[in-house]
């Protein structure tokens, strides 16, 4: 009896090794999902200035070990990582299975989404720039990168990662029910950039792909309508705005002064006004608006002065343009200066520019004094008009 007891107590070595065999499988497991997550994890543990520019770089080195990792591990130690990678269904019936998929993805997705009620996604993985000196940063090549990666390698790395290889090891630890919940959790939780960007909530979908995704692996084993149900996913999800920074970045590209002129902006006004001044002379009228936008945005109090130098250019453009400029952001204190314009021999369309200036300042005194006294008479008659349009705002009030 005491031998039998004591025989009772005393471990079967198939239970120690089963029980080291999970233990190497999870350990194992632990470290795989550690180094697939290593390059996206990094900028957040470095100190670095501008984690945008590491996102490509990280997102396709993820995708690339989670294509190596399980291939390796298994052929270090098949017993402990080995896994099956089925691609083909088995049945020419279980493509009607894989129509259904695809719908309680998108149903339940489409649902999940709603109930969290998500922003609108935006993949593009850069943060820290802004307006056109994002776009000119990251070229439309990288947005181009950016689409491969999200809607063609990922969803294949992803599916041989996580469907194939850790629900497989998690299968092996524990019950198949709480492998999928399992994975499905780590699933969700592997997408951490787009959590922090668009909120907690984006969770629920998240998880909710992982557990279907995962439930077919379990049922019907085959990879494929993985791969494709997840390409599906992604393009529906992020196509039409890595298609929008796409085009926006190639029309960056083709007039980087866009970016130019945003870059002005984090610059001393000193600095940044005389090359400001010279892109709003710019000939092409949509960089001359965005630096008129920048001007009046970020340096309103301190242009005046940089104008006042503007008027007196000798080119043409320059004066038009802070002609212009001196009207949309009323700078009265420049009325002596645009006078001046107006009276002084040369491009009459300049001239006429001034008196327009005139009547957008108010100065009826001046344009007063055009009207009775300048030397042509196109432009006596134009400040009579101004003129009178200025009183007839005035009454109006």
């Amino acid at each position: 009896m005491l031998r039998c007891a004591r025989g009772s107590k005393e471990s079967h070595p198939g239970d120690v090794l089963a029980t080291r065999s999970r233990v190497a499988c999870g350990g194992i497991s632990l470290m795989a999902i550690l180094a697939v997550e290593a390059p996206r994890l990094a900028p957040s543990f470095a100190s670095l200035p501008d984690r945008g520019d590491w996102a490509v770089a990280g997102a396709t080195a993820t995708c690339a070990l989670m294509a190596a990792v399980p291939f390796l591990l298994a052929r270090m130690a098949p017993r402990a990582a080995g896994f099956d990678t089925q691609w083909l269904p088995s049945a020419p019936s279980h493509w009607a299975w894989f129509l259904g998929m695809i719908l309680i993805l998108l149903v339940g997705g489409g649902a999940a989404t709603w109930l969290a009620r998500l922003r609108a996604p935006d993949p593009c993985p850069y943060q820290g720039l802004v307006g056109d000196a994002y776009y000119l940063a990251h070229g439309p090549a990288t947005f181009a990168l950016v689409g491969v990666l999200d809607v063609f390698a990922g969803p294949i790395a992803q599916e041989l990662f996580w469907r194939a290889y850790v629900l497989e090891q998690l299968r092996k630890l524990t019950h198949w029910s709480v492998a999928l919940l399992s994975q499905a959790l780590l699933f969700a939780l592997s997408h951490w950039g787009t959590l922090h960007q668009q909120g907690p909530l984006v969770f629920i979908p998240l998880f909710w792909y992982g557990t279907v995704l995962g439930s077919w692996r379990i049922r019907f084993r085959s990879l494929l309508p993985l791969v494709l149900a997840h390409v599906a996913l992604n393009s529906a999800a992020l196509v039409p705005a890595l298609w929008a920074h796409y085009d926006n970045s190639a029309a960056v590209w083709s007039k980087p002064q866009l970016a130019q002129i945003d870059l002005l902006a984090t610059e001393s006004a000193e600095k940044a006004m005389p090359a400001l001044i010279d892109f709003i002379a710019d000939l092409d009228e949509v960089v001359s608006a965005h630096a008129l936008e920048v001007l009046g945005r970020d340096f309103r109090s301190e242009a005046e002065p940089y104008l006042k130098a503007a008027l007196a250019s000798r080119d043409g453009r320059t004066v038009e343009r802070a002609l212009f400029a001196v009207e949309l952001y009323s700078y009265s204190g420049l009325k002596p200066q645009v006078r001046a314009i107006a009276w002084s021999p040369g491009d009459r369309t300049i001239q006429a520019a001034a008196i327009l200036t005139l009547r957008g300042l108010e100065d009826e005194e001046g344009l007063a004094g055009i009207s009775r006294e300048h030397p042509n008479q196109q432009l006596r008659q134009v400040a009579a008009e101004m003129l009178r349009e200025c009183q007839a705002r005035k009454w109006g009030r």
